[in-house]
């Protein structure tokens, strides 16, 4: 078992291991907190490498974080050392130490105080983001005389002045330094717009006749941040499956490419998020005249494209897995304001053969990630 850290005010409560790929670990990551602090903080880590096998996890009640700059270099054991304290539930304190020993790191997280999706998404990255920039190259961190300077001053100050200061990820290096890796590493962090994409399956009822119409499609939506509510915006696009109608004079085979963009709001509802969506776009459908179940002699006109305008309004529930990928289900409506209906002239005399109904409702489930 390996002791922790901290001497005289710090004590080792807790040790769980992970297996690595080639049996040993290149990160030791330490929590400073309760037992279910360390399952939280575990959690948005695992299943993620971290140079290349997963890292040890260990726990203590208390932590100086004077005492990194302690740390005793052992060449047979190079990992990078992470100090994780959640004692502070509107801020994380992230402490690192190089393979070398004579490199270090500090970082602070602001957290909402209700550790929701989006301050898990935030440590993830940046605790990843600072145990890669080390792994990769050591000179980007705080020498030793550096770092005893930055832990003392943060000693003076109070925990308020510290929150009022920082931003939600800072970054104790040079600001070239954190320029650079912010853009190799993490582009996203900061940006108030956040992209996702995926694809769905979808089917609709049209009624007057017409089978159910289903199919696959692609989504792509640009909206805030997860975890808050926000205004956005989407767009897609659906193949659906041909439909027969079937007559005994003559039938037809109708194939529907549906395109469709519009505005969204998504509100956080506990884990999941609750999204209205209103969009407009258009049915593009092939008509493929059919000869008929019974009289095979009909005259069949061409095939032919036709265009609708169609508004679409939809309601969808949908959670996270992991940090990135998201699944979801929705009921829809699409709203055609023309009539449409499908007709045969036999004889001279004209009969319906499928008219679907204006309003159709639906079913859909998504996948996605952002």
């Amino acid at each position: 078992m390996r002791e922790g850290l901290a001497s005289g005010q710090s004590t080792l409560s807790d040790l769980t291991t992970s297996p690595s790929l080639n049996g040993e670990a290149a990160v030791e990551i330490t929590v400073v907190g309760e037992p279910a602090d360390l399952q939280r903080i575990r959690s948005v880590i695992e299943p993620r490498l971290l140079g290349g096998s997963r890292p040890r996890w260990t726990r203590v009640a208390r932590f100086d974080p004077m005492e990194i700059l302690k740390t005793i270099h052992d060449p047979q054991i190079a990992i990078v050392r992470c100090w994780v304290d959640t004692s502070d539930a509107i801020r994380a304190r992230l402490f690192l130490v190089a393979r070398s020993g004579q490199r270090f790191l500090v970082r602070d997280v602001e957290l909402s105080g209700n550790y929701n999706e989006v301050d898990r998404e935030s440590l993830s990255n940046v605790l990843e983001l600072s145990i890669t920039a080390l792994l990769e190259n050591e000179k980007v961190g705080l020498t030793r005389a550096q770092a005893a300077a930055v832990l003392a001053d943060r000693e003076q100050q109070s925990s308020k002045a510290l929150v009022a200061a920082q931003p939600v990820a800072r970054v104790d290096l040079p600001p070239a330094q954190v320029q650079t890796i912010v853009a190799q590493r993490s582009p996203e962090l900061g940006a108030s717009l956040r992209a996702r994409a995926g694809g769905f399956y979808g089917a609709l009822v049209p009624g007057g006749g017409l089978p159910i119409a289903h199919g696959p499609g692609v989504w792509f939506a640009l909206g805030g941040a997860a975890g808050r509510s926000a205004v956005g915006a989407w767009m897609s696009g659906q193949y659906r499956w041909p439909e027969r109608i079937t007559g005994p004079a003559a039938g037809a085979e109708l194939l529907t490419i549906a395109a469709r963009g519009g505005l969204e709001i998504r509100i956080p509802f506990g884990a999941y998020q609750v999204s209205a969506c209103l969009g407009i776009g258009a049915d593009v459908v092939r008509l493929s005249p059919q000869p008929g179940t019974i009289d095979r002699s009909a005259m069949l006109t061409p095939q032919r494209w036709s265009q609708s305008l169609a508004f679409t309004a939809m309601l969808g529930i949908h959670r996270a897995l992991r940090s990135r990928v998201i699944v979801g289900v929705a009921v829809l409506a699409d709203i055609l304001p023309t009539v449409v209906h499908y007709d045969q002239d036999v004889a001279g005399t004209r009969s319906e053969v499928a008219s679907p109904g204006r309003i159709r409702p639906g079913l859909m489930v998504e996948f996605g990630v952002r």
